[in-house]
């Protein structure tokens, strides 16, 4: 695999087909030899899902299916953007790491594409918003107390462990996301804490 027949050779001449050595003549006991040679060049390309999100750092390896070393390719994100991960050209997740560099399938270095795929991330912690859920604390409308210091918390849907999702079966691990009410609440003169609510349901305590 990764080869393909080149020539034959006499030990002078050489002969590029089966063809072309049937039609030499010779008078002499002769050996031919066989040369083989590596197949052309593969073609692996690396991109993101959208350069104002984030970029890679080599668009590109051009490598010897057999002998030739890839390099591969790290995603960055641009500020206010969190990677997210590596697909193929199927849109399968091959990678959940800034740093890819596909791995030879049979031996073989395969031509390939690959996305490095970014999404946003307004509180900066390097997790792709949509892998949590946001908490926003305020008081109600009528102003009859405030709310305040820690106001807004973004909890985690899927287990981190040092700053990085966790990932089975190539996937983030689900985890029950709570809000912890971070924030100070202080109800006005004459006033008293009555509950919170989501929108929906009621709270009477935190």
């Amino acid at each position: 695999k990764g080869y393909h027949f080149q020539k034959w050779n006499d030990g002078t001449n050489d002969f590029a087909t089966d063809e072309a050595l049937r039609k030499a003549k010779y008078e002499e006991d002769t050996t031919f030899l066989a040369y083989f040679e590596e197949d052309a060049e593969v073609t692996i390309s690396y991109k993101s899902n959208d350069e104002n999100m984030g970029t890679v750092t080599n668009a590109k390896d051009e490598v010897k299916p057999v002998t030739g070393t890839v390099k591969g390719s790290k995603a960055e994100a641009s500020e206010g953007y969190a990677f997210k991960n590596w697909t193929n050209a199927e849109g399968t997740i091959v990678s959940w790491d800034e740093e890819f560099k596909p791995a030879k399938v049979d031996g073989l270095n395969v031509a390939g594409e690959y996305t490095a795929n970014f999404g946003t991330d307004e509180n900066g912690d390097k997790i792709p918003d949509e892998y949590q859920v946001k908490y926003t604390y305020q008081a109600a409308a009528d102003q009859k107390g405030t709310v305040s210091g820690t106001t807004v918390e973004w909890i985690n849907k899927y287990e981190v462990e040092n700053g990085k999702l966790v990932i089975e079966n190539n996937k983030p691990v689900a985890i029950d996301a709570h809000p912890t009410q971070p924030s100070t609440v202080k109800a006005d003169k004459g006033y008293h804490f009555q509950k919170w609510n989501d929108g929906t349901n009621d709270f009477a305590t935190d």
